[in-house]
């Protein structure tokens, strides 16, 4: 931001970032609210695909205790040696799960630096259920399902780049579909199976 704010002064910027990267989105702004300078360039939007704003319930099976949670965090460690996964003991598995204190510090902060955020999620998202993808007192939409994984494929939705241009250009908000009705119910359902795996697990 820095960078950008050297090349183009006096210009605002936006953000669009997908799982994680939304997260990081918004500990930015709450560390520029609290150490702003001029050389860093206003954030005007903010875009979230698929970002885990109320916790990752999947990432909570890292803290699995049980004989059968400790051979499932094992095959998730060689599993990220050859996927492009983050391995269980990685902090940011620890800081993504619900109820961490990462996730208690930004659910207690408005989104700051005056910046608008768009909350985008899928239905069918079993990576980050569309129930944890929302922002309460943001915007939030649900894009169309498209594809098998719906974690990934928000990225390549057309759906996504219809919500997020007009977003950007500070159009009037879209009337709600059926899928902001229908997946915040698919997503609790999923939020819930991991739940059960975390019981199952030992957790």
């Amino acid at each position: 931001l820095e960078r950008i704010g050297r090349g183009h002064p006096h210009r605002d910027i936006d953000i669009i970032a997908h799982s994680q990267g939304g997260i990081l989105a918004r500990a930015l702004l709450v560390k520029l609210a609290r150490s702003w300078t001029g050389e860093v360039p206003r954030v005007e939007h903010v875009v979230t695909l698929a970002a885990p704003h109320r916790g990752a319930p999947v990432a909570a099976l890292a803290a699995a205790t049980s004989p059968v949670g400790r051979v499932a965090t094992a095959l998730w460690r060689g599993a990220a040696r050859f996927l492009p996964i983050p391995p269980p003991d990685a902090p940011a598995i620890a800081q993504l799960g619900p109820g961490s204190p990462l996730m208690a510090e930004l659910a207690a902060e408005d989104v700051a630096y005056g910046a608008r955020l768009l909350a985008l999620g899928m239905p069918h998202d079993v990576i980050v259920p569309a129930d944890r993808a929302g922002l309460t007192h943001e915007a939030s939409a649900m894009v169309s399902p498209n594809e098998v994984w719906g974690h990934s494929s928000i990225v390549r939705a057309a759906a996504t780049r219809s919500l997020a241009y007009s977003f950007l250009r500070d159009a009037a908000a879209a009337c709600r579909g059926i899928w902001d009705r229908a997946a915040p119910l698919l997503g609790r359902t999923v939020s819930d199976f991991w739940a059960g795996v975390g019981r199952v697990l030992g957790r």
